[in-house]
């Protein structure tokens, strides 16, 4: 069930995705939703992201089933293989070109070893067997000069013998040896592929003029051997790939010429390696063709949080999605008898699935945003923001929340509605005259996904949400900080808002990227978790716009910790969920290096590790790179001449190297004074200020 995007607004080619799925089984059913006809939905979306299981597992959170969301920790900016660009020459040329660079200039070549050296065939045609039951055909040199060895994976392979001899006692021994079990046969003390992959490389090598000889001529006897394939190998590259290699990264790009696919493995093939701002998608049916440069643009880091749940909790899911599923096939294809309408399991006799290691037993609810356009329901439900309010009302010590977006109100407002930041201020307040440490923790994108740049007419879209972001969180009378300077001694004591950035070398120099928030969760106290599909907007809160998914985890299984100086027991699952993210952006996935993880609400630890280390690297990264946003620009006229000064990176790029080694976690403070004295909001006669006001909000 996949959102169907107004195409001239968003280029995600759904329709692309549901042809490739469908032709993938009949089995396989595909609805887009919804049509965007004269009276219909235009400017809301299906937000959700869903997987489930047999109604008893349930995967649900921000991350979407796209291009360039997975990624780890490690947030790596380069990705390219053994792609580099080509040095100087001897005579002093330089050429732009790419190399596929192998250690010592040595070409690799595939080698083979036989259980029995002398029954190896001379000139043997090899089938590949991969270990998703793939096939392919490769010719090799016998020459044992020209094989090499380095980094080599073992491969399985199956070698039809040409001698008449095998032939004729193989067909002496038909009855018994026609479907021996190749496993009979090991091979370097290890058993070959399993039956079914092995009947399925013999069915799909059918079509091979050369094993059609060989057939009518007599069953041949399949000689097992270890095929080691070098990660890079142009020389030995096949002149045919199968079809049914077309789609597969099986090994090697020895064996491989799909675009984007050539040299050393990379971990972003293709369109994974995306840079939202650098450039939006195109060609997205060209899944493994590169759309930016890699050698000279950073790939754009993505950090996002999914959960999953099992039992009954899974099994509400599947009930949303089957509700989902039968209206938008009444509504599309209610006569379409290859698209069935869908049925939930009982409520009784209901039995929960195995768990996997480290799973958390807590008290679980599913919310969800949905409306009558979404999931054909009568009533309205927005759960996830009626649970964002009843949590933030519930915190007694701090509130930890990482969105993509942070636009709310505190007064009424005719284009904002939902509250959430007003909850957050009527705490603030109650904890200030209580006398109590209270802390507020908010990590969000240092620059909204889009592309562009700001202060351009390519970057007011950016501009956009700059401006409610800023309305929301530190700009006008009625923004959060405003409020709370008028109410608290310090609103900073209490509220921090942060980014994320990372660093690497790219081609000899020093680059840096943000790292893209994408992730809609909330922690309270170590004992509450929301965790789901939701920004902090109408769009999603509100429940009549887009349509989100959330799933509320209450913990029941405590241990000791402290907080504020005392004792405490915090939830087993929000306060490792916590730490585990803290740790990342702090750089403390190594080890703790002596900080106190448990007590974040207590000042040595908000003030002098938290707002210090993002201090501290914000200074950095604008010495050294000159980053935007920036404190130091409140005006379009100084971001422009901001961009004209240089970094150390250009300046003095030992002294950058130098300063970067300082660097310590991924953590950085929002620019609250970025632009503060200008407007940000489109100008009416702009694209983006002909579009309705509720579209960014």
């Amino acid at each position: 069930l996949m959102y169907k995007e107004v195409e001239l607004a968003l280029g995600l080619n759904s329709y692309y995705s549901k042809t490739t799925l469908l032709n993938l089984h009949p089995n396989v059913k595909v609805l887009r939703h919804p049509d965007h006809l004269p009276g219909g939905v235009f400017l809301w979306a299906h937000h959700e992201k869903v997987v489930v299981v047999d109604q008893s597992i349930a995967f649900l959170g921000g991350i979407d089933l796209c291009y360039g969301r997975w990624d780890d920790y490690l947030h790596r900016l380069a990705d390219l293989g053994s792609a580099r660009p080509e040095r100087h020459t001897d005579s002093g040329e330089q050429n732009g070109s790419l190399l596929n660079h192998t250690p010592d200039n040595q070409t690799r070549k595939p080698h083979i070893s036989f259980a029995d050296p002398e029954e190896s065939p001379r000139n043997p045609q090899i089938t590949l067997m991969t270990p998703n039951g793939g096939t392919g055909d490769l010719k090799m040199d016998s020459s044992v000069d020209n094989m090499s060895f380095h980094d080599e994976d073992e491969v399985k392979v199956e070698i039809p013998t040409e001698s008449l001899e095998n032939n004729s006692r193989e067909n002496n021994n038909q009855d018994n040896n026609n479907h021996k079990p190749l496993d009979s046969e090991e091979v370097d003390g290890k058993v070959p592929e399993d039956e079914t992959n092995r009947e399925h490389s013999a069915s799909e090598d059918a079509g091979n003029s050369e094993a059609e000889q060989s057939t009518e001529q007599g069953t041949k006897k399949k000689r097992v051997g270890i095929l080691k394939l070098p990660s890079v190998d142009h020389s030995s590259t096949p002149e045919y790939i199968p079809n049914r290699l077309a789609h597969t990264n099986s090994y090697s790009a020895g064996i491989s010429q799909l675009p984007g696919m050539e040299g050393e493995a990379k971990l972003w093939i293709g369109k994974d390696y995306v840079n939202f701002i650098a450039k939006d998608f195109v060609e997205l049916e060209k899944p493994f063709s590169d759309f930016i440069d890699r050698t000279t643009v950073p790939r754009m880091p993505w950090h996002d949080i999914g959960a999953v749940v099992y039992g009954k909790a899974a099994r509400d899911v599947g009930r949303h999605f089957i509700q989902r599923w039968n209206a938008a096939k009444v509504e599309k294809a209610k006569t379409n008898p290859t698209c069935p309408m869908l049925l939930p399991r009982s409520y009784e006799e209901f039995h929960t699935p195995r768990v996997v290691y480290g799973t958390t037993r807590c008290d679980v609810q599913i919310l969800r945003s949905s409306s009558k356009w979404s999931a054909g329901i009568s009533v309205t439900e927005k759960s996830i923001y009626e649970a964002y309010l009843w949590a933030i009302q519930q915190a007694q010590h701090y509130i930890y929340i990482e969105n993509q977006f942070f636009i709310s109100c505190l007064e009424n407002n005719p284009y904002v509605h939902n509250q959430i930041v007003k909850a957050l201020f009527d705490k603030i307040v109650q904890c200030e005259k209580k006398g109590k440490n209270f802390r507020v923790y908010v990590v969000l994108p240092l620059l909204p996904g889009f592309p562009g740049e700001i202060g351009t007419p390519s970057g007011l879209a950016i501009q956009a949400v700059f401006h409610w972001n800023f309305t929301t969180m530190c700009k006008g009378e009625n923004s959060l900080l405003t409020r709370l300077a008028k109410e608290v001694r310090d609103p900073y004591s209490y509220v921090s808002f942060c980014g994320l950035r990372t660093h690497t070398e790219l081609n000899g120099t020093p680059v840096s990227e943000m790292v893209y928030v994408h992730s809609k969760m909330m922690i309270v106290d170590d004992r509450i978790s929301i965790i789901g599909s939701a920004n902090i907007n109408d769009r999603s809160m509100i429940g009549e716009k887009d349509s989100e998914m959330a799933v509320i985890v209450t913990d029941t299984q405590m241990r000791q910790s402290r907080m504020d100086g005392e004792e405490y027991q915090a939830g087993v699952f929000s306060s490792m969920l916590r730490k585990r993210c803290f740790r990342e952006h702090l750089g403390l996935m190594d080890g703790d290096q002596g900080i106190d993880l448990e007590d974040i609400v207590c000042n040595e630890f908000f003030k002098d590790v938290w707002v210090k280390r993002a201090a501290v690297n914000t200074k950095i990264y604008d010495d050294v790179f000159h980053c935007i946003p920036t404190d130091r620009a409140t005006t379009f006229l100084s971001l422009n001449r901001y961009k004209q000064t240089e970094g150390l990176v250009v300046t003095d790029i030992a002294e950058a190297r130098r300063e970067l080694k300082r660097v310590q976690g991924n953590l950085v403070l929002q620019p609250l004074m970025f632009l503060n004295q200008e407007e940000l909001s489109p100008a009416l006669l702009s694209k983006e200020g002909m579009a309705p006001t509720e579209l960014w909000t």
